[in-house]
């Protein structure tokens, strides 16, 4: 049995005690050496009090807290497997969660505790925030293979699928991630995205435990609360991920024009496509938004941008992490030469769902696993992701990437924010409608006209629809089967 250093607590307690390891939602600090002994008394008390053994679950449905986090490794360090539910979930939904990985407790917040108690069934119950009536159990080297998570995926093929994440991946996954974004004990980290989601976990947090940096959880993440952590007097913010709908709205805000951001280090980004007007606002404040590009089953990160390619190749999303290997594989008809479908494997890619070995088997191709998303690499080795397998629109025989026509719209200045899509067509086949949010007066006659000097003839929208905005999954991602579904109804 391999074993690896997985226990990030356990490790910098040992060797620097003292530095602050992880501020939670009132802004209260804890060193290493105290976050360590609350990781081992949370673990004591789940196995001493509710039960919990080597392999069982703990689910958990709660709002951002930094008492995740203490969970997080408190399983780890038991054997347990902490299964974070998505808190936009309905009861249906939970409960269907909760079947397929039988949970030996659910936790929750007080906020949603009258959504846990709806959804838990026979499944015991009890409060997120554990008493401390036994001595800590000491953290230190872990099983490499051990399985300690379990993250749902967003589900937009079908019922969401629980991928199971293991102690190498997590290790693996830090190691790459502090690496690629320049992360060390100086780091302070800001926790945006929701902490149900892979990115909320390794993009950046765990990267910071494993390296010494903070982690803060805030308790509010609109503009102004994000930009007062990074322009704070003591212990700014040096690192951010979001999305791109979160840069946006930063960049929109009136304090953008004025913030002091020399303290931001590293501001990545990923989840889906940063229009080129929101990567010029930042570049012009002097912060280059770095691009990732990654996936749940992957730990998440595949890709990511490095400093001088956020700035010579903004819309790229970078290079091959350390501990990955990737491949392009042609899988389309017709499809342009030198794109394909990108595949990964290596040490941060899953070992399988969780109770789905059929989902399992159909996520890889002779090892490698299959993203479905399409890309093509540059003559600087910077990959550019151009599609979605299941988005492509096949139109009169020829490949149409949503993401082309998508480009094109957004060149416009008066063209805020767009999404294309397939509809069926009795003679092409499908055809492509575009939907777009605007900023000025402008028609759909001018923007067909600006979409004609970019793309060829195949490749253009037959219909331009304004509308007002567009449905979004958790991580402010547009859902496009949702928007066609809705656009084609109302048209």
């Amino acid at each position: 049995m391999v074993l690896l250093n997985a226990d990030f607590p356990a490790y910098h307690a040992r060797i620097r005690p003292k530095a602050c390891a992880l501020i939670d939602e009132t802004g209260t600090a804890l060193d290493y050496a105290a976050f360590d002994c609350r990781v081992g008394s949370v673990a004591a008390e789940l196995r001493n009090y509710f039960g919990v053994r080597e392999g069982d679950r703990v689910a958990l449905l709660a709002d951002n807290s930094a008492e995740t986090f203490v969970l997080q490794f408190a399983c780890q360090r038991i054997g347990a497997i902490l299964a974070p539910l998505h808190l936009r979930g309905t009861t249906d939904d939970l409960r269907y969660a909760l079947e397929l990985v039988t949970p030996s407790v659910l936790l929750h917040d007080a906020l949603n505790a009258k959504k846990a108690y709806e959804a838990a069934g026979a499944t015991p119950i009890a409060p997120m925030v554990m008493a401390q009536r036994a001595d800590p159990i000491v953290g230190g080297l872990l099983p490499a293979d051990t399985s300690c998570l379990l993250l749902f995926t967003s589900g937009t093929t079908g019922r969401p699928k629980a991928v199971r994440f293991t102690n190498r991946m997590m290790a693996f996954n830090a190691h790459n991630m502090a690496i690629a974004a320049n992360i060390d004990q100086d780091t302070v980290h800001p926790v945006i995205l929701p902490l149900y989601h892979a990115a909320g976990f390794n993009l950046y947090a765990n990267p910071v435990f494993q390296r010494g940096g903070a982690v803060e959880v805030p308790s509010n993440t609109s503009p102004d609360s994000i930009f007062d952590l990074v322009e704070r007097a003591t212990c700014p913010a040096t690192h951010l991920f979001a999305v791109p709908t979160v840069y946006k709205s930063l960049a929109d805000h009136p304090r953008f024009r004025t913030i002091d951001l020399s303290a931001l280090q590293v501001a990545g980004v990923g989840g889906d496509t940063v229009t080129r007007a929101v990567l010029d606002a930042w570049s012009a404040r002097g912060v280059n938004l770095r691009h990732g590009y990654g996936m749940t089953e992957a730990g998440p990160a595949i890709l990511a941008q490095d400093a001088q390619g956020a700035i010579e190749d903004p819309e790229a999303v970078g290079y091959p992490l350390l501990n990955v290997e990737t491949r392009i594989r042609s899988t389309c008809v017709n499809e342009t030469v030198g794109r394909g479908e990108l595949q990964v494997r290596g040490p941060t890619v899953m070992p399988g769902y969780w109770n789905d070995s059929a989902a399992t088997v159909r996520a890889f191709d002779d090892g490698w696993l299959r993203t479905g998303d399409i890309a093509h690499v540059n003559e600087a080795g910077r990959y550019f992701i151009v599609g979605r397998l299941k988005e492509i629109i096949i139109s009169g025989g020829e490949n149409v990437h949503p993401v082309e026509i998508e480009a094109a719209l957004t060149e416009h200045p008066d063209v805020d924010e767009v999404a294309a899509f397939g509809v069926p067509d009795e003679y092409w086949g499908q055809v492509c409608w575009a939907a777009v949010c605007v900023r000025g007066a402008i028609t759909s006659d001018e923007l067909m006209r600006h979409c004609e000097a970019r793309l060829p003839r195949f490749k253009l929208p037959r219909r331009i629809i304004f509308v007002d905005g567009f449905p979004r999954n958790s991580l402010g991602k547009v859902d496009r089967s949702a928007l066609s579904s809705t656009v084609v109804a109302q048209t």
